[in-house]
């Protein structure tokens, strides 16, 4: 069963009449960071080590950059989920649109956004990264920020992605193309030959049930669609067909890689995943 309520009742100011005096908006980020993942993090902040004894605060640590998201959050009035780890960070905060501003600009600034060229003035690139979006700033009781060994639960820890690039990222536009015309090919790219294209959903089981896609004869896409019932992605190579043209559907790059080096491992696919990420968190 996912872990939160799927929808939510504001208590906040967000909820007031816009002519309220009290009425202030709230915003809600979603976003996160592999380290190794092109723009990798450069130097010397890439060298993240543990304390010990001879240098006990090394600065670029997952524990240093847990203090820096605890103290900027606390300070902003901000609650959420944070996972840090040695990989990287996965972050969903909440707060007020004033607050949330001010915690971009110290992020950005930070040592661990290194390589990401974002700025202040780059409205684009900060609104593509951190995924701002109009919803409450009480949506969370309470900040929760963890120095974890991975950012997703996926139990692949040390594990890190051959060829981050491996997986071709399709706009929904191209997405929905490619499923309508692997109806007519085979393995092979043969009119007329046998469907070798599956659609394979990547998330966890508790997960899928929020919404997925299925076979519409009406939209011509009769493709098979596999969603395994599996309840930690570590149970996935099992599942992993071969010899297949896979249209990955998930949210997680980490994931789609592991899927891309198992199959190459095991007589693989070709792979191509649905590109962006979905969050909702609005005003009921």
């Amino acid at each position: 069963m996912p872990s939160d309520p799927i929808t939510y009742t504001c208590t906040c100011s967000a909820s007031l009449p816009p002519d309220d005096p009290s009425h202030e908006p709230g915003l809600v980020l979603l976003f996160y960071r592999y380290f190794t993942s092109p723009p990798a993090l450069p130097p010397p902040y890439s060298s993240i080590t543990t304390p010990t004894p001879s240098d006990p605060t090394p600065q670029y640590t997952p524990h240093s950059l847990h203090s820096f998201h605890k103290s900027t959050c606390e300070i902003l009035a901000l609650t959420g989920k944070l996972r840090i780890s040695k990989e990287g960070f996965n972050i969903t905060v909440a707060g007020s649109v004033s607050s949330i501003n001010r915690y971009i600009a110290a992020c950005i600034s930070h040592w661990s956004f290194a390589g990401l060229s974002l700025s202040p003035d780059d409205t684009e690139g900060v609104n593509e990264f951190f995924k701002p979006t109009p919803g409450c700033a009480c949506v969370f009781s309470q900040l929760n920020i963890r120095v974890t060994d991975e950012i997703t639960p996926l139990g692949l820890t040390n594990y890190a992605p051959k060829n981050w690039d491996s997986v071709v990222y399709l706009n929904p536009e191209e997405f929905h193309n490619a499923i309508v015309a692997s109806n007519s090919k085979d393995v092979e790219g043969k009119e007329g030959g046998e469907n070798q294209t599956l659609l394979l959903d990547i998330r966890n089981h508790y997960e899928s049930r929020i919404g997925y896609f299925s076979p519409s004869p009406s939209q011509n896409t009769q493709i098979p669609t596999i969603k395994p019932q599996i309840r930690r992605f570590s149970q996935f190579p099992a599942c992993t067909p071969k010899n297949y043209l896979l249209v990955l559907h998930g949210w997680d790059p980490l994931r789609e890689s592991y899927q891309v080096d198992q199959g190459a491992e095991t007589g693989g696919s070709d792979f191509y995943a649905e590109g962006g990420d979905c969050g909702v968190y609005g005003l009921v």
